[in-house]
């Protein structure tokens, strides 16, 4: 998604219990703001930005930025 401000954004949306009892989720989740940091160093793709958001993040919501935060 791209956000007004011209961000890319990887918004993950996982399962509450998911969220915070899964080792690999956490894996995946580190993994994914470490290749946003390598993309973002190398200045040639744009703004990128990754957000893990849980599904009661999500159902509260009321806007694009309460999610990315």
């Amino acid at each position: 998604m791209v956000a007004a401000d011209g961000a890319h954004w990887v918004i993950e949306a996982k399962a509450n219990k998911a969220a915070e009892d899964s080792a690999e989720v956490q894996a995946k989740a580190e993994a994914a703001e470490a290749w946003v940091d390598r993309v973002n160093s190398s200045k040639s793709f744009g703004d990128w930005r990754y957000r893990l958001a849980t599904e009661m993040k999500i159902a509260a919501a009321v806007s694009f930025k309460s999610i990315t935060g």
